[in-house]
């Protein structure tokens, strides 16, 4: 039998291999009869125009070719810009490819791209490849070119401030921005005032404008610009904008409230000792003089609002230090007070180099004196600080910061509350009188460090905090249970590995006696026990397993 099946399997190979040519002549004939090779590439774009400019974008508008000529619907576009003319491959090569290219439509169909992130007042040119599923590339379009407009006006001013003032004049400060946000030099200024707040579009038409204004500086300069004719003890309200030189004009500035004095500031050092609410009340006409003049002197930078006779600040009070390092906020309805108690005429902050009454085990972060001494206020003042990496003492602890100001009663450093934000590197906190206030950083890094010798042989060791409280209180009777618990977890694991092998070896059995059964490995043997009982008149077919009389 065996025989047989080996003869039935090489009829079938020699019957295979005298197929194989007549399959492969078959197949190459099927092939060639229903395959073409696609060699006509999309028809190339000839009426490529641009519209819809703004200072970063360019609209594209084509009709679409087809995936042969102009038949079909063409599988991708590939479009390019550059700063000149893209008439070859070379320039092709060298264009800047954009992403995201819209998907072809049929052929004939109105397509549109907008291209983003251009650069304004630039001139750009542009051109397009089609291809089909080949791909066939199609050759260049033509290749137009347009400028981006300046649509991108001068920055808003949001820093306005005065510097200096008298009965009828005053000088007004503030940062040039530039021609494109912050960048380039602006055009011109357009400054105006009010006797009311100038908030919106319609308060600045019925402002008056002011003529001389300077010519605008490169951006970050200090800009000067002095007002004069103004009618004295008088409430006034100031405001800019920018233009550049295509007059796209900016936003509103900051408004700034501010106002002539009702005296001659020269006249400070006549009154021997006196402050500016002194200066007024030794004028006749006092009572109709509401309300005071009261001065800000941030690092430098001037800001007025008035007080009434009772000192109280007429509204809230906002200001920021050049660079911004201090923001300074007083709430409307202050009590500012000097030591006498009197309405007080001005405040100056100024930056000093260590503090004063250091105490041991801290270095100074920044330090700043409020002057005069003494002056009290009614509601707290928010002071929000900012500080550099670079001003924490070299071997301090940045992330270990205080507040501190000094008592004007002891002379001592007395901490105080505040939110120190180590990311952002600010402190805030609240202050109702003036003294001399730092930040200051705790004790040093250690110079040296204890050294760790590992053990020779390290031992697994078990946590106990791990299962326990916080305050070390609670159950520790799974620590104590845990040698228990590991003797029966492996008991347990052995029987498994027992179950599992008795498993693998009935199955070997099992899948022996079927290979026995399969393959009549046994025949032999049944063979000859089955001729120990034959009759004498019968015989046995080997070939059938049968006995046959």
């Amino acid at each position: 039998m065996g025989c047989g099946w080996i003869k039935f399997g090489l009829c079938m190979i020699v019957i295979v291999v005298c197929l194989i040519p007549t399959i492969a002549m078959a197949g190459a004939q099927g092939v060639s009869g229903s395959f073409e090779v696609d060699t006509t590439p999309p028809a190339a774009i000839n009426d490529l125009t641009v519209g819809n400019i703004t200072g970063t974008t360019i609209t594209l508008y084509w009709t679409a070719p087809g995936d042969d000529n102009n038949v079909g619907n063409a599988s991708y576009y590939d479009i390019r810009y550059s700063n000149i003319v893209i008439t070859n491959e070379a320039e092709w090569d060298a264009a800047i490819q954009v992403a995201n290219e819209t998907t072809p439509q049929p052929a004939g169909t109105s397509e549109q791209f907008t291209i983003q992130g251009l650069n304004i007042e630039t001139i750009y040119y542009f051109v397009i490849k089609t291809a089909d599923t080949f791909p066939n590339w199609s050759n260049l379009s033509n290749s137009p070119g347009a400028m981006t407009i300046d649509d991108v006006p001068p920055a808003v001013i949001s820093d306005l401030s005065i510097k200096t003032f008298s009965m009828n004049s005053l000088t007004l400060v503030w940062t040039a921005p530039g021609d494109n946000n912050n960048l380039g030099n602006a055009t011109q200024y357009d400054v105006r005032y009010s006797y009311t707040r100038i908030k919106n579009a319609n308060d600045w038409g019925n402002a008056t404008r002011l003529s001389g204004e300077p010519l605008p500086k490169p951006p970050g300069s200090l800009e000067n610009f002095m007002v004069s004719g103004l009618r004295p003890c008088t409430t006034y309200y100031f405001a800019i904008k920018t233009a550049d030189k295509v007059a796209n004009w900016s936003l509103l500035s900051s408004n700034l409230k501010t106002g002539t004095g009702c005296f001659d500031p020269n006249m400070i050092n006549i009154v021997d000792g006196n402050n500016v609410s002194d200066i007024n009340n030794v004028n006749d006409e006092s009572e109709e003089m509401e309300p005071l003049l009261f001065r800000l002197d941030l690092l430098g930078r001037i800001t007025f609002e008035y007080l009434n006779l009772d000192g109280e600040l007429q509204q809230d009070m906002r200001a920021t230090s050049p660079g911004g390092s201090i923001t300074l906020s007083i709430r409307e309805g202050t009590k500012l007070l000097d030591s006498d108690g009197k309405p007080l005429s001005e405040l100056r902050i100024t930056r000093i180099s260590d503090h004063p009454s250091l105490p041991h085990g801290f270095g100074t972060v920044v330090a700043y004196d409020f002057e005069p001494n003494q002056c009290n206020f009614s509601f707290p003042i928010k002071m929000v600080i900012k500080y550099e990496k670079g001003d924490v003492p070299q071997g301090f602890n940045p992330a270990r910061l205080v507040i501190a100001h000094i008592d004007d009663t002891t002379g001592k450093t007395v901490l105080m509350p505040g939110v120190v934000d180590t990311f952002s590197r600010t402190v805030t906190f609240m202050i109702t009188g003036t003294s001399a206030y730092a930040i200051l950083s705790q004790a040093p890094y250690a110079i040296t460090q204890p050294v760790v010798v590992p053990p020779p042989t390290p031992e697994p060791t078990i946590d106990l905090q791990a299962y326990t409280n916080n305050d070390g209180s609670g159950d520790t009777s799974i620590v104590d249970n845990l040698g228990f618990g590991l003797l029966l977890g492996i008991g347990v694991g052995i029987l498994v590995l027992i179950a599992v092998l008795v498993g693998i070896g009935g199955g070997i059995l099992f899948l022996g006696g079927l290979l026995y059964r399969r393959f009549d490995w046994g025949m032999p043997m049944r063979a000859k026990s089955k001729r120990n009982r034959i009759r004498e008149d019968s015989w046995y077919d080997d070939e059938d397993d049968i006995f046959v009389d």
